[in-house]
């Protein structure tokens, strides 16, 4: 007999019981297998939200806040600033390697909507000094 458990968008299999025991053998997966049934069983089974990493990082001439790799809750979000170093200024941001042409730029970065693990990259550029001469 299998026994098949449905999670709701946003939440995956965390562990299963049978007649009040966890099931040492069975961990997470979407259905579980009573083999040789000779007597009545209660099979339960318990959820955990779905979580993702969005793992940042920086070009040279500036660094991102957070930079560690970040857990989100599905469907969350998270805010990452950009710090150019002196002389720097943001260029671009990147998510899973594409540009996000609506942040070109910017100093933050909010990535919304998370349901799959994801990178942001922000990258900089070097101010152009302009230099005047004065005649004397």
């Amino acid at each position: 007999m299998t026994v098949t458990a449905a999670p709701s968008d946003g939440f995956q299999v965390d562990s299963w019981y049978l007649d009040g025991s966890p099931i040492a053998v069975q961990s997470g997966g979407t259905s579980y297998t009573l083999s040789f049934v000779t007597a009545n069983h209660t099979v339960q089974v318990t959820f955990k939200p779905q979580t993702f990493t969005v793992t940042p990082s920086a070009g040279a001439n500036g660094g991102i806040s957070p930079a560690t790799v970040q857990t989100v809750s599905y469907n969350g979000s998270i805010t990452f600033i950009a710090n150019p170093n002196s002389g720097s200024k943001v260029d671009s941001w990147y998510v899973d390697g594409l540009a996000t042409p609506m942040n070109v730029g910017g100093t933050s970065f909010t990535f919304t909507s998370i349901t799959a693990n994801h990178t942001v990259n922000v990258t900089f550029k070097l101010l152009q000094m302009l230099h005047k001469r004065i005649a004397h």
